[in-house]
């Protein structure tokens, strides 16, 4: 077949990227920056995307419309949000009609009952693809469900992180097998690059943590994040193995999830060892917290790809979590992470505290993160499997650990 140089013919693509989460325009840019070896690539986002870390790129970027995603939840900000983001999809069809791209790849649904409208009416003209980051929906209300799912179905093709991913698209009757490819989540190399480790100890006067050992949980506070299943495995840490350990929950919370997490915390009694950070970290922050800790937990209830566990395995900090979804394609028992059971809390607190007292298994789990991701996972790699797939190559399912 030769070379994927030697297969080379250029396409321009267009990204549709209008979150505005730091994360994931951060991902958005590795991906289009690794493409653009390959394909003119524009960037079309909401977001003021532009920061100090993202001035060396090979790609365009049109920021064509600000604060599509408010934050407020009132009828009247509603109404705003869905007059800008109507705005919004017209100045895009524009840059669409314009640059005539191969490929329209999206990252993101805004508002997916009117994203359905669209869609069926821009894939008249276009290949469009969706990287599905998340296929779990958050809400169970079965009508959104249902209204997702009918707006999956018009893409052509679809990108997900994990095989779990792939098997709930199939099972839903969303896609065949063969327009549903899993190619692994990249690594979080520009947040190293930014932001390199520090020592434990530094990191630990930084936070301000004196604590022999240290767990943390980063991510949005949601109920099947498993949140609360951290906390009962604290309290038997703390209360029953009298570990010297603290959690840090570093997160922003939505709702009532908050509130219950505070509650339990007083009722184990512990209030010195649980500290919830409610608010949206910097990554700055992150890495210092991140480099204090001896793992990350991750209980999750229901998850299809975990980014705050890629994030842990790139500062080489393994990782104790649930097999659901995705997990079992990226951590490894023994390896880099272990496994917990969130139907047995006292099974998982004594695995956890044995795994912590045992003389160098922490430090044989870290260098196995570390080494996955230095020699086993690269956007370069992420780059040539995502435009094969663009080119219509039959490319094989890849995952973290081949």
């Amino acid at each position: 077949m030769g070379s994927l140089a030697e297969r080379i013919k250029l396409m321009k693509v267009v990204m549709f990227n209008p979150w505005d989460g730091e994360a994931m325009l951060d991902y958005v840019h590795c991906l289009c920056q690794s493409l653009s070896r390959y394909c003119e690539v524009t960037l079309v986002t909401g977001s003021k995307y532009v920061r100090e870390n993202r001035k060396e790129k090979n790609y365009v970027v049109l920021s064509i419309f600000k604060g599509i995603l408010l934050k407020k939840r009132n009828r009247l900000f509603r109404f705003i949000k869905l007059i800008n983001y109507i705005v919004f999809l017209f100045r895009f069809y524009k840059i669409l009609i314009k640059i005539k791209p191969n490929i329209v790849h999206y990252h993101f649904l805004v508002l997916p009952g009117l994203d359905y409208y669209y869609l069926r009416f821009i894939k008249k003209k276009f290949t469009i693809i969706l990287t599905l980051h998340d296929f779990l929906p958050t809400t169970d209300k079965k009508y959104v469900q249902f209204k997702l799912f009918d707006t999956y179905r018009l893409f052509d093709k679809i990108i997900v992180h994990s095989a779990f991913g792939k098997n709930e698209i199939i099972k839903n009757n969303i896609k065949r097998a063969n327009n549903v490819r899993v190619v692994p989540f990249g690594p979080f190399n520009y947040v190293l690059e930014k932001w390199p480790p520090i020592s434990k100890d530094d990191a630990k006067k930084e936070i301000n943590v004196r604590s022999k050992y240290l767990l943390i949980m980063i991510g949005s506070i949601l109920p099947y994040k498993g949140h609360d299943i951290s906390i009962d495995i604290m309290d038997i840490l703390v209360n029953k193995i009298r570990l010297d350990i603290n959690l840090i929950i570093a997160g922003n919370s939505r709702g009532k999830s908050l509130k219950y997490l505070e509650d339990k915390i007083l009722k184990y009694g512990l209030e010195h060892h649980v500290h919830i950070k409610n608010s949206l970290i910097s990554y700055n922050e992150i890495r210092n917290l991140i480099c204090a800790c001896d793992a990350g937990i991750m209980p999750y209830k229901r998850i299809t790809t975990s980014g705050p566990i890629h994030l842990l395995q790139t500062y080489s900090i393994p990782v104790f979590c649930s097999k659901e979804g995705g997990t079992e394609d990226v951590i490894k028992e023994n390896m880099n992470g272990i496994f917990i059971d969130n139907n047995d809390i006292e099974y998982s607190s004594m695995k956890i505290s044995e795994a912590l007292l045992k003389t160098g298994l922490m430090d044989k789990l870290r260098k196995h993160s570390l080494y996955q991701y230095n020699n086993k996972l690269t956007w370069e790699k992420i780059a040539d499997l995502t435009y094969l797939y663009y080119n219509d190559e039959d490319i094989p399912d890849t995952y973290y650990w081949q």
